[in-house]
């Protein structure tokens, strides 16, 4: 079990990292000027509004039932989420 919960971690962590990738991209980029490019960003806004929220809350589950060293990834989880949750609302 011990395995499979650091595999899950890391893998929660992966995708949280794509998710404010793409913010980042769509904050910072003009992603429409590249129609093919602004495609996909429209075709993804609703699952990277709602994809967040439910990483935090794995995390925070994970975040309980993680032992010793296996913690720290729910923690970059969560920091990376504050991060970008910080650097698109304030910047």
């Amino acid at each position: 079990m011990k395995k499979i919960l650091n595999i899950r971690n890391r893998t929660l962590f992966l995708v949280m990292v794509g998710v404010v990738l793409f913010w980042f991209t769509g904050k910072h980029f003009n992603v429409y000027s590249i129609a093919f490019i602004g495609a996909l960003f429209e075709l993804m806004w609703l699952p990277m509004l709602i994809l967040p929220v439910l990483l935090a809350a794995l995390a925070i589950r994970n975040l309980f039932r993680a032992k010793g060293m296996d913690s720290i990834w729910p923690v970059l989880s969560l920091v990376l989420f504050g991060v970008g949750v910080w650097q698109v609302v304030y910047n």
